[in-house]
């Protein structure tokens, strides 16, 4: 027997549960199936999302899920200089598990049919339809669909199935690991970050409140400059040496796609949103955000496909376009800075500290991010143009 939906999604982390809650609220048929036993479980991010008036695009905010409001960044370069800059409402920490279920009990009040403990295990085209194979509580079952929305993260199966090119060399991705720490004295509302080649070469390490003496501290590290030492590793240390009596109630890791925008985010009848479609911040690694934002515009251009009658590439290549005005052009030249940075040594990095808290001193959040903010930087940074070669 083979069950009929008008859309499959597989994942039902952020990005995931907004594409199906969106295609459901246009009368569209879908099933949501997530791998695990439990939405949210396990944790696989710093938790970090916002502000509150993005959030409430997709959902109302819940006081149960929001841990912390953060107004604040501290950044450290690798020489001690600390860099601070106020940023009042710019983010809130979330209990992420008790959030992705609140975002797939949205999906399923619109009307979309929710499987957990379901892994996708093949994929198929039929007659114009995509036919999902999954594996349902121990039961291999048969699903088709007009199209299907690959929201599984960086290993996505489903990109690769449906013939989008997803491959991340050691430069495009982080690896990542952190711990939730209890026993840690710290202010509240304040996102950390500490730089280094000592620390976290090629990338970065935060310590996130998130009330009650406790705090995820993490750390994400490029594989092409980690040598000999593991992300755990650079953990570790930095652990030992700053909260010696802290305890860990919980550990997560993965890998984090940084290599910026795929070429496209479609086939014939597949599309890919979050993690799956690398559309995370090439410099931030923030990704929560942006999966919701995809997942709502996929889901709307998906709605007006099947309206036409039409799934091919070509009319699901409006969804490309609409990213690229949204975020891929933008993240292009982020992916470019985020190269040069693995060409940086420490004494760099000190001083593009200084250059950032001049830049950065009476700017507002929406500016950080910008084409003309990353420009200003370029023509700041003018000391290192022989390592500009690697931007080309």
């Amino acid at each position: 027997m083979t069950e009929q939906y008008d859309v499959v999604v597989v994942g039902a982390g952020p990005g995931g549960s907004v594409t199906a809650k969106t295609l459901a609220a246009r009368g569209v048929s879908v099933l949501l199936v997530e791998k695990r036993q439990e939405i949210g479980a396990a944790l696989r991010c710093a938790e970090v999302v916002g502000p509150r008036p993005e959030i409430r695009r997709f959902i109302e905010v819940d006081e149960g899920w929001v841990l912390q409001d953060i107004d604040e960044l501290w950044l450290f370069p690798p020489g001690g200089q600390k860099i601070e800059k106020r940023l009042p409402g710019c983010g809130v920490l979330v209990d992420r598990k008790r959030f992705d279920k609140a975002l797939a009990i949205a999906a399923a009040d619109a009307g979309a049919r929710v499987w957990t403990k379901t892994r996708a295990t093949g994929l198929t085209r039929e007659d114009g339809r995509v036919v999902v194979t999954l594996r349902h509580l121990g039961t291999d079952r048969r699903v088709a669909a007009r199209v299907v929305v690959g929201a599984d993260g960086v290993e996505s199966l489903v990109g690769r199935w449906g013939g989008i090119e997803t491959a991340l060399g050691l430069t495009g991705v982080f690896s990542a690991v952190q711990y939730h720490l209890t026993g840690i004295d710290g202010p509240s509302g304040v996102l950390q970050f500490f730089f280094g080649n000592e620390v976290a070469p090629g990338g970065y390490l935060w310590v996130f409140p998130k009330g009650d003496r406790t705090a995820n501290v993490g750390v994400c590290v490029s594989p092409a400059c980690q040598k000999d030492r593991r992300a755990l590793d650079y953990l570790n240390a930095f652990v030992a040496a700053r909260y010696p009596e802290a305890s860990s109630v919980e550990m997560a890791m993965g890998g984090i796609p940084i290599a910026g925008p795929l070429k496209s985010l479609v086939a014939d009848n597949v599309v890919l949103v979050g993690d799956a479609g690398h559309q995370t911040n090439p410099l931030s690694a923030g990704g929560i955000m942006n999966a919701m934002v995809a997942g709502a515009m996929a889901a709307e251009v998906i709605a007006d496909a099947l309206a036409r009658r039409d799934v091919s590439k070509e009319s699901l290549s409006a969804y490309d376009q609409r990213w690229r005005e949204t975020a891929g052009n933008l993240y292009r030249w982020h992916a470019r800075l985020r190269r040069l940075y693995l060409k940086l040594s420490d004494r760099d990095l000190d001083r593009l500290g200084e250059v950032l808290a001049a830049l950065i001193r009476d700017r507002q959040p929406d500016d950080l991010y910008s084409i003309e903010f990353v420009a200003t930087l370029l023509r700041s940074m003018a000391w290192m143009l022989p390592k500009f070669r690697f931007l080309r």
